[in-house]
């Protein structure tokens, strides 16, 4: 018990201490104030730093320890309403975050993992309704789809990659491919909207039968010069081209 009230009494002067620490604040070239925060026995950031607009109303609230951002951090409009609440560990954004309109309907939605935009990021028009869901994974979107005020579709994007890339590959052999379809949401529809061309530039392209995951490429014959061997990946609805993908192809005497 004497033990738990020493550490009690230490945290608490530690506390008294630091929130009796002189404010450091720093001013518009106008003169207003812009920020004040406290310096901890290190001359580091300790607890809440807060900004300011011309007008003398709070903008953001970013707490610190250490100085590192850790924990919540907000943001307000000048009318006093939440434009955007957020954490930090480690001086990176990790968790939800979140951002408001003016009326305080939801604007945007999306999770960070170690400073980086990771998982389902949803955006949201004025009056609440979905305006985007999507998809993302180290800061890049690889899956979304749009929608209208009315919620009616209007636009989407499916990343497409082919492993393993190669730069050159020699005329008869057999190339093996796999083809990865990037998704998240509904399981990006199972695929089964895509179709795959395989073929020489300038030349007519040849339909690879159905969908796969991975595909036994054969390697045409060429000229003594070599030629371009373009792979496609194509929406069948749209015939939009969702992965473009060349690899020069070197005559067999030239191996």
């Amino acid at each position: 018990m004497r033990c738990f009230t020493m550490i009690f009494l230490s945290t608490l002067i530690l506390s008294v201490l630091t929130s009796c620490q002189p404010k450091e604040k720093g001013y518009y070239d106008t003169g207003e104030l812009k920020k004040e925060y406290t310096l901890n026995s290190d001359g580091k950031i300790e607890g809440e730093m807060l900004y300011y607009d011309k007008k003398g109303n709070v903008s953001d609230i970013i707490n610190y320890k250490n100085g590192s951002k850790e924990g919540e951090a907000k943001g307000f409009y000048a009318n006093g309403e939440l434009r955007v609440e957020t954490n930090f560990k480690n001086n990176l954004q990790n968790g939800i975050s979140e951002q408001y309109y003016e009326n305080g309907n939801l604007e945007s939605e999306q999770q960070f993992i170690d400073g980086k935009s990771n998982g389902v990021y949803n955006s949201y028009y004025r009056n609440g309704k979905l305006r985007m869901k999507a998809t993302r994974v180290n800061d890049s979107t690889t899956y979304y789809k749009e929608y209208s005020k009315k919620g009616e579709l209007i636009d989407f994007y499916r990343k497409v990659s082919i492993e393993p890339k190669r730069d050159t590959v020699i005329q008869g052999e057999q190339f093996k491919v796999s083809v990865k379809i990037f998704g998240g949401i509904e399981d990006i529809e199972k695929v089964m909207y895509l179709n795959t061309y395989i073929g020489i530039e300038d030349s007519e392209f040849t339909t690879l039968e159905g969908v796969k995951q991975e595909y036994e490429i054969p390697i045409p014959s060429v000229g003594e010069g070599g030629q371009l061997l373009n792979i496609r990946i194509v929406e069948k609805d749209t015939a939009y081209t969702r992965l473009y993908y060349d690899m020069f192809v070197k005559p067999k005497s030239s191996s």
